[in-house]
This record gives C-alpha cells, sequence and structure tokens, in this order.
C-alpha cells in the first residue's frame, strides 16, 4: 500500500491530507426507491432480499455479484461487475446504502456498480449518503482505498471520543484549543448529547472544577476534554472528586504548552515565542494523577483511545486520559484540513456557476 501510495507523492499523513479530490458526487439526496428518477445521482438506503454471484461475459469467465434490494416502497436490482466477493457481503436482512444513477432495464430499476456501505445502527457513511470525494489514482489503488484511507486521516482524536460517547453523556468542552476543535471536527452523531463550556467566562481557569460541577449533578456519564496548560491552572478543582465520590473521565490533550498560539503569526518569532507563548513545562501528569489517586493512562492510537474511553464509561469513578501531541505538527495537520475543505467547496461552488 505504501509503495502505491508513493506513486501518487503521498508518503506522509499531510501528504495525504493535501490530495485534494479531483471532483465530488453528490450523492447526498435521499430517495425512496419508488421516488427513484433514473439517471440522476442519489442514495437509497435499502434492505438486502438476496445477493448471489452469477456468472457473465464469454464462457462465464466474469463473475458478478446481483442483489434484489427493497425498502418500504418497492424494491430494484443492483448489480456488481467482477465483484463475486459482494455476494457473501451483502446478506440477507442486513441494510445497506447504495449510492449513484438508477436505469430502467427490462421494466425494472437497476443500479450498475453503485457505490455501496453496509450501515450500522448510525447509518453514517464514507462511499454514500453524502458529496463523495473522487480522489487521483494508481494502479492498485481504488476509489474506496483512497476514501477509507484520507477519511481515517481526517478523523483525529475527537472521532474516538464521539464513537465511545454513550447516549445521554455530558461533554464538558475545556477552553482554548479543546472548544474549538470540538466545534469544528466532533463527528455528528444520533446518540443525545450535552455539550457545556464556560468559554468567554474564564480564560483557561476553573474547567476542571466546571467539569466535575457537571459530575456531582448529571444523570449520565460526564468527560472533560482539556488541554494541558488549562488542566495545571485547576488541578485542584479535582478534590471534590474523592469526596463525593464522582465519577468524570478526563480525557487530557497535552502538547506541552499552549498550542493554540501556534495557529498565530507570531509563531514564526523564536525563541521569544516558545518562551513567553508556547511556555512548555515538561511535566509528568502521572504525578498528578496520584495527587488525586486517580486511575491514568497514555493512549497513542484512536483505536486505544477509543478502547480507554468505552472501558472508562462502563465502570464506575473517575480516570485520565491522556493523549500526547505535539503543538507543530497539530497546527500543521489543521491547516491542511481547513485548505481540503476550502477547496472542495470553492469546486463545488464553480460547478454550480458554470453548470
Amino acid at each position: 500500500m505504501s509503495a502505491r501510495l508513493k506513486r501518487l507523492d503521498v508518503e506522509t499523513v499531510r501528504d495525504l491530507l493535501y490530495l485534494f479530490p479531483r471532483r465530488h458526487e453528490d450523492y447526498s439526496t435521499a430517495v425512496k426507491i419508488a421516488d427513484l428518477t433514473p439517471g440522476e445521482e442519489c442514495t437509497v438506503v435499502a434492505t438486502v432480499w438476496e445477493a448471489r454471484e452469477v456468472a457473465k461475459g464469454p464462457k462465464g469467465g466474469r463473475k458478478d455479484t446481483e442483489a434484489v434490494l427493497s425498502d418500504d416502497t418497492g424494491n430494484l436490482r443492483a448489480i456488481w461487475f467482477g465483484q463475486r466477493y459482494l455476494a457473501r457481503t451483502l446478506k440477507p436482512g442486513s441494510r445497506v446504502a447504495i449510492s449513484g444513477k438508477a436505469t430502467v432495464f427490462k421494466g425494472q430499476l437497476v443500479f450498475e456498480n453503485p457505490e455501496h456501505e453496509m450501515l450500522d445502527s448510525a447509518g453514517s457513511g464514507v462511499h454514500t449518503g453524502r458529496l463523495v470525494p473522487v480522489y487521483p489514482l494508481t494502479e492498485g489503488l481504488t476509489r474506496r482505498n483512497m476514501r477509507r484511507l484520507t477519511w481515517q486521516a481526517v478523523q483525529n482524536w475527537l472521532g474516538g471520543l464521539a464513537e465511545a460517547l454513550p447516549d445521554g453523556a455530558t461533554l464538558v468542552a475545556g477552553n482554548s484549543m479543546s472548544v474549538r476543535d470540538i466545534d469544528s471536527f466532533l463527528p455528528s452523531t444520533s446518540r443525545a448529547l450535552r455539550i457545556v463550556g464556560t468559554r468567554g467566562a474564564s480564560g483557561i481557569d476553573g474547567v476542571a472544577s466546571t467539569a466535575v460541577g457537571a459530575a456531582a449533578v448529571a444523570e449520565g456519564p460526564v468527560a472533560l476534554v482539556v488541554g494541558d496548560l488549562s488542566f495545571l491552572h485547576d488541578l485542584n478543582g479535582l478534590w471534590p472528586i474523592a469526596r463525593y465520590d464522582l465519577s468524570l473521565t478526563v480525557l487530557l490533550v497535552n502538547n506541552d504548552g499552549g498550542g493554540i498560539f501556534h495557529m498565530l503569526p507570531i509563531r514564526e518569532y523564536e525563541p521569544d515565542f516558545t518562551a513567553y507563548f508556547a511556555t512548555p513545562h515538561g511535566l509528568d501528569f502521572a504525578h498528578a494523577a496520584a495527587l488525586h489517586n486517580l486511575p491514568y493512562r497514555v493512549v497513542g492510537t484512536r483505536a486505544s483511545l477509543r478502547t480507554a474511553l468505552l472501558d472508562a464509561f462502563a465502570s464506575e469513578g473517575s480516570q485520565i486520559i491522556e493523549v500526547r501531541s505535539e503543538r507543530a505538527e497539530n497546527q500543521r495537520h489543521h491547516e491542511a484540513v481547513y485548505q481540503a475543505a476550502a477547496s472542495a467547496v470553492g469546486k463545488i461552488l464553480a460547478e454550480e456557476e458554470t453548470s
């Protein structure tokens, strides 16, 4: 995989984020089968009735998958040429989203080689049901490969948080970069989440105390997303946890200083920038956790973060989960994501102006 990506000049996550789509296909319109208009791009969410492998082409040498899909308004046929494996993936009774253009063959609606996605309970998708990016390709890389890889690159630690937060949870947004990242990057979810914060009221002070207060009155789990400097400013705010037997999960984003200032042009003015704005502290938060007798762990991947959060929300008590990042690299990732979003929107607007 890495050799194939290298042919596209993609060797790092940043390179992948800067590999902009050539265009987007609009699969954001979801329609019922009875309302399908042949030739129009759309997405259909349906249930699999049956799926089978069929032999086509000269002497039956090509193995296709044909499926019958239905919703509460009708049924249709979908065919994927040369993709025999889908006959095993599309299990009867499962829910699937398909995107593309329907045609009519012998009086029946048919999708040929549609994008498809098996749906979870939330119905979320990478390849269907939205503006779907079309990336440059090279031999051995498919459109689905590139979308999946880029989606994973864009999804940062907030993605792991959103996956783990249970229905009815309260998320306390720390100030500075925490609330900005939650506002910009926390994925949407069908679960009922309550998001609170004190932005504009107290700078970076009192954030831990606010979260502890939320834990004292909330009916469901409470999680705090907080930066390292803000956490240091209010470490004593954790003392009521033991006294009142509260449950709070602290997701500590530690970039060893004031990461928000790296978003400003002043970051170029060294050495004064690091000394007076970034203010690295070099402290080990394991000692802070021990001071308050709280379980503490450091996680380094999205998967390990999700596991740690799920464990925390499934248990009683409080804990600190630390995610470490690097300030300058974090700024570059933000810039790449913003530019990718601006490029995608710009291309869509340009297409609308010419249509």
